[in-house]
């Protein structure tokens, strides 16, 4: 088990998990197959793929740029926000 001290990486996958996009991580254990166990700053840990983490050279920044980040779930349509008439 090798552990690193500090949250040096950033979870940089959109599609599995994507409120974590961004944010700050470290890794706890690396595995076979290219396998990570990564925990994010609020205590909650996963095992990933190796390429789903990216080492950060400066501090990560604590919350992502809403701009990058794709909301989940069905979105409003402009014709569901039309009231029509009976």
């Amino acid at each position: 088990m090798n552990e690193e001290p500090g949250y040096v990486y950033v979870w940089h996958w959109r599609k599995r998990l994507p409120r974590y996009f961004g944010r700050a991580c470290r890794l706890v254990a690396w595995g076979k197959s290219n396998c990570v166990v990564v925990e994010f700053e609020d205590g909650f840990r996963v095992l990933t793929s190796r390429y789903s983490i990216r080492r950060v050279s400066g501090p990560p920044d604590p919350v992502p740029n809403p701009r990058r980040v794709r909301p989940v779930g069905p979105q409003p349509t402009p014709d569901d926000t039309i009231p029509r008439s009976a």
